[in-house]
């Protein structure tokens, strides 16, 4: 369990900061002041009782693990549409350097016969 590895420190500065992070949260959101008190009261309760510390930073440490999970399913996402697709789509229209992928003239076909025995030095250096 994470939390066994932790030491007492430890858990302290983490239960401020999430009270903290969670705080911030409800002040940027533009939520009623009264909101406020919940995060004291977290921040109470963990500081006060070592069950109630444990609780909370159990659920603070799940929520940062799914929020870990989204966050990077949407960068990978956007980093993957965003960059890796228009460079591929350039790089096939512009570039093109593979020319036997290109379209054949003619109706030519693509395939390319190979008419030789297989020998010991093709099995050599395959790469």
């Amino acid at each position: 369990m994470i939390l066994a590895n932790m030491t007492k420190r430890q858990q302290y500065i983490n239960l401020f900061a999430s009270a903290v992070f969670i705080s911030l949260i409800l002040f940027l959101a533009g939520v009623d002041p009264l909101w406020y008190i919940v995060p004291g009261l977290v921040l109470l309760a963990g500081l006060l009782s070592g069950a109630a510390r444990k609780a909370v930073l159990w659920i603070w440490l799940k929520f940062s693990h799914l929020l870990g999970m989204v966050n990077s399913t949407i960068i990978l996402f956007l980093i993957y549409f965003l960059i890796i697709t228009p460079y591929a789509t350039l790089f096939r229209k512009k570039v093109a350097v593979n020319y036997v992928l290109r379209k054949p003239r003619h109706g030519a076909s693509l395939f390319r016969e190979r008419n030789h025995l297989v020998a010991k030095e093709d099995f050599e250096k395959s790469w």
